[in-house]
């Protein structure tokens, strides 16, 4: 039974104590665990014992504060370090910083751990790995915590100095909870989208949301660190990773002019205000497609060399822990290499730059090591169910009951739709925004002129150049099926056989996986090549030996 006196003070505020909300998850976890349940299964038409386990929670970072039972405000905010590496906090900023942090990671005899011109001393701690469950039993098993309730402030002894825990942990009645490796996950999509906002409005130098501001300057000089970026008789100097007033300009004026593929991002033109140069209303997924495919193309022109290498390297190192297959061999290496990444960062931004949301990244492929792929951990299809349930609102007085009434009445019209006939519309039977219904098709025209689609909007006739007819050519012959023989012997032929142009059809069943760009070498006395050095000339030859499969 739950204790009403408490609950009855907890209700008011959940950060208090969220343990008594999860009482009853908890409870049913237990039953999960230990008898189970009946359960009917649809396909066998049976009943079956049906036993769960938790294997992790997913939740953004504030609420994985709640969840774990450990703050993560503070130079111990770190939910996976648990004080092992601790930040420091700025004078002038006011703020917990983790600048100097990155090197402990390093393996033990690597060179960025020595003193040289870029690092002022040694760094000759190790940390020593993710803890494990029994460990953090151990830890907040003798702290006495105050009891719940909005009136006190009080906390554990050694709190904000040896560690973080504001209260016990409730997952850890469940049994099999200490023996897990990944507990609670690191949100890739809010952390990704705060990493993105820390660069690029840094790069930019937006007024308001800029990390390199007269308080960071004044840190740098009291740290002792990258003289170039103290204040000058309270003037600011411009620094290397910033973007002058004509170049922000071009930069404004390119993401206005961008046309990225149909369901990419959302129109990213809306975010840019030309008349005073600014950028606002980045969503997660606008942040998410800028910090992986954009990020490196946009500073191209503008930013020194190393400065773009560094950003390359963050911004491949979200592309790869965010692919949909992982090799663990690979993940391994970017475990070491986003910690170089990130030190060489540190030699290029100011220590303000360096909240906890950097230090985060730091632990993000070895959470996809032990969980997989992120797409199972992030927040993206929770943001867009509350998105979901947020639209069914009508009475905002009764906000629930508005969602409830109107989850209801949706169930019961999907479910009526099933008895309808098939040529009736239905959600079950819509097509897309781009799409339309073709009931038979043609199979003599080739299969990538054959996807029914409609344009959207107005057409617009235009001729392409040379550049652009040369690569809508090769776009379109590289995802054609009939095209794929040929491709597949290439590779072979390099790779194995080096036999002739008309064996190519013998080995239809080869297959080339996880093969990025292949290298196509022109078979000897052929005339494959021959039409496309005539149109396009010599200048583009060079293009032809590479294919993107």
């Amino acid at each position: 039974l739950l204790n009403t006196n408490r609950l009855n003070i907890c209700l008011s505020n959940t950060k208090k104590d969220l343990n008594v909300f999860l009482r009853l998850l908890i409870d049913e976890l237990k039953i999960l665990w230990h008898s189970g349940v009946e359960t009917f299964d649809q396909s066998q038409k049976n009943n079956f014992h049906m036993r769960a386990a938790l294997m992790w929670t997913i939740s953004d970072f504030p609420a994985l504060a709640q969840l774990k039972g450990w703050s993560t405000k503070g130079k111990c905010g770190c939910p996976v370090c648990l004080g092992s590496v601790k930040g420091f906090q700025l004078k002038n900023c006011g703020k917990p910083c983790w600048y100097g942090t990155n090197r402990i990671f390093l393996n033990e005899n690597d060179s960025l751990r020595k003193k040289g011109p870029k690092f002022a001393s040694t760094e000759r701690a190790v940390f020593r790995g993710r803890m494990s469950g029994e460990y953090e039993i151990s830890t907040f098993n003798h702290l006495q915590f105050p009891p719940p309730g909005r009136l006190t402030k009080q906390r554990a002894l050694g709190y904000g100095k040896e560690h973080n825990w504001t209260s016990r942990p409730i997952f850890y009645e469940l049994e099999y909870w200490s023996s897990l490796r990944l507990r609670h996950c690191i949100d890739v999509m809010h952390t990704e989208k705060n990493v993105f906002e820390n660069v690029f409005y840094t790069i930019v130098d937006d007024r308001f949301k800029s990390k390199d501001h007269n308080k960071s300057r004044m840190d740098c000089k009291e740290l002792g660190v990258m003289s170039g970026l103290w204040l000058n008789n309270g003037v600011k100097p411009k620094a290397r990773f910033t973007l002058t007033r004509p170049q922000l300009r071009q930069l404004c004026e390119w993401v206005s002019s961008l046309n990225l593929p149909d369901g990419c991002c959302s129109n990213l033109a809306r975010c840019v205000k030309m008349d005073i140069l600014k950028f606002h209303g980045l969503k997660s997924h606008d942040c998410h497609i800028f910090m992986q495919k954009l990020m490196s193309i946009a500073f191209r022109e503008f930013l020194p060399r190393d400065i773009l290498d560094a950003l390359a390297a963050l911004s491949n190192y979200f592309v790869d822990i965010c692919s949909t297959i992982l090799v663990r061999s690979d993940l391994e290496l970017l475990e070491k290499s986003i910690v170089k990444t990130l030190c060489v960062l540190e030699t290029i931004f100011p220590p303000s730059f360096f909240d906890i949301m950097e230090h985060l990244v730091l632990h993000l492929a070895e959470e996809c090591r032990l969980g997989g792929p992120v797409h199972y951990r992030w927040m993206y299809p929770f943001e867009r169910l509350l998105k979901f349930m947020k639209d069914k609102i009508k009475n905002k007085a009764r906000v629930e009951g508005s969602i409830a009434e109107k989850y209801v009445e949706e169930e019961t019209v999907n479910f009526c739709s099933y008895y309808f006939k098939s040529n009736v519309g239905t959600v079950h039977n819509t097509v897309g925004r781009n799409e339309v219904a073709v009931e038979k098709q043609d199979d003599s025209i080739l299969e990538v002129f054959r996807y029914p689609i409609e344009c959207l909007g107005k057409h617009v006739v235009r001729y392409l150049d040379d550049d652009e007819y040369f690569i809508a050519e090769y776009y379109v012959l590289l995802n054609m099926p009939e095209v794929q023989p040929y491709i597949r012997y290439v590779y072979f032929v390099k790779k194995f056989i080096k036999c002739t142009f008309e064996s190519c059809f013998n080995y239809p069943h080869f297959c080339v996986e996880n093969t990025h760009l292949i290298r196509v070498q022109r078979p000897k006395k052929s005339n494959q090549f021959s039409r496309l050095n005539s149109k396009f000339g010599s200048r583009k030859r060079k293009h032809i030996n590479y294919i993107l499969y």
